[in-house]
């Protein structure tokens, strides 16, 4: 959801250029990057060693489906190039605690959700960030959330989201 809403807040241009970038490396064209795609790339850096660049495959490749899907390959740029800043973080934090209660709560996703927000999805959603078990997200679980990368744990739910703010934005663009 973090990464969602941060998209979002992102600048068009912004969005445009991670997703040109992802395509360039995507040279098979089938929507994710290989380890072999992966590697291609880095080398034309010429900075990094096999070992390296396998280390930054598996740390971008969160969900370790041996693929950098086009939600993690946003979020290791967003962060690698640091524009994923906490007042950003800040500001999808507010966007989806609604009710300014300082707190992401069940209802809070509910409405940010709509239909797709199945009570199964909103426990795991909640679950994947809630460490003190209070049933709600504090702004500092989820800014863990978000720095740890924990939200490729919830990968599968918003893979479809992110590809429609992207996909909307680049249809506004063009």
């Amino acid at each position: 959801i973090a990464a969602v809403i941060v998209a979002h807040k992102s600048s068009v241009k912004e969005i445009l250029d991670m997703r040109r970038a992802f395509e360039k490396i995507d040279t098979e064209k089938d929507g994710v990057i290989t380890i072999d795609e992966f590697k291609t790339a880095m080398a034309e850096c010429d900075e990094y060693s096999d070992e390296e660049v396998n280390a930054m495959f598996d740390h971008i490749d969160v969900n370790k489906n041996g693929t950098i899907m086009y939600t993690e390959f946003v979020a290791a740029t967003l962060e690698l190039h640091g524009r994923v800043e906490e007042k950003r973080l800040a500001e999808a934090f507010d966007h989806i605690d609604d009710d300014d209660s300082g707190y992401i709560s069940k209802e809070n996703l509910k409405k940010l959700l709509g239909e797709s927000g199945t009570p199964e999805r909103i426990e795991r959603l909640i679950g994947s960030a809630d460490s003190d078990g209070d049933g709600r997200i504090s702004f500092e679980e989820f800014l863990v959330m978000f720095r740890k990368d924990n939200i490729a744990a919830v990968e599968d739910e918003i893979v479809t989201e992110t590809e429609t703010v992207a996909d909307h934005v680049i249809s506004e663009e063009g």
